[in-house]
C-alpha cells in the first residue's frame, strides 16, 4: 500500500493517493473494531461459566471454588443454574440450554449417562453430575493470558 501512495504522489495522481491512503484507514479501523468485539465475545462467553460448584463428598454437600472440584466428584446443578463442569448426569432427569455451546435451540434432554457441557444452564431437575473435565479442560476453558 505504501508503494502506491508512492507512486500515485510522484506521478501527482494526489486524489488516487488520498483514496488509497482512505481505504487502507478504514480497512485497519475495520480490523481493530473485528478483533475488540471478537475479544468481548469470548470474554463474555467464559464469565459466564459459574465460580463456584455444589459437590457431594462424603455425604455432605459443599459449595466449592471451581478450583477446589476434581475429576471424579458429583456436583449438583439445581434449576436455573449454570453447569460448571464437563461431564456425565450421574443420576436424576432435567432439560439442559446448552444453545451457548452447540448452538441447538431447544433445550436438550439429560438423563443418566447423558453427557453435561460447562456453561450449560439447567432448566427444570436438580442434575447430579460426576465430573470429567474441570477448568481449563472443560468445553469453555479458561482466559488466556493476553486478554
Amino acid at each position: 500500500m505504501s508503494i502506491a501512495i508512492l507512486a500515485a504522489a510522484a506521478i501527482a495522481e494526489i486524489f488516487t493517493a488520498l483514496v488509497v491512503t482512505a481505504f487502507v484507514l478504514v480497512a485497519e479501523e475495520l480490523e481493530h473494531l473485528t478483533v475488540a468485539r471478537g475479544r468481548s465475545a469470548i470474554r463474555d462467553l467464559v464469565d459466564f461459566v459459574p465460580k463456584t460448584a455444589k459437590v457431594r463428598r462424603d455425604d455432605q454437600i459443599l459449595t466449592l471454588p471451581l478450583e477446589q472440584v476434581v475429576a471424579g466428584d458429583l456436583v449438583l446443578v439445581s434449576p436455573g443454574e449454570k453447569v460448571p463442569v464437563d461431564g456425565a448426569v450421574a443420576s436424576r432427569h432435567s432439560y439442559v440450554d446448552q444453545s451457548r455451546i452447540t448452538g441447538e435451540s431447544m433445550p436438550a434432554e439429560k438423563a443418566e449417562g447423558a453427557p453435561a457441557f460447562a456453561g450449560s444452564i439447567n432448566q427444570m431437575g436438580v442434575l447430579e453430575i460426576r465430573g470429567e473435565r474441570v477448568g481449563r479442560d472443560t468445553s469453555y476453558g479458561s482466559s488466556p493470558s493476553w486478554w
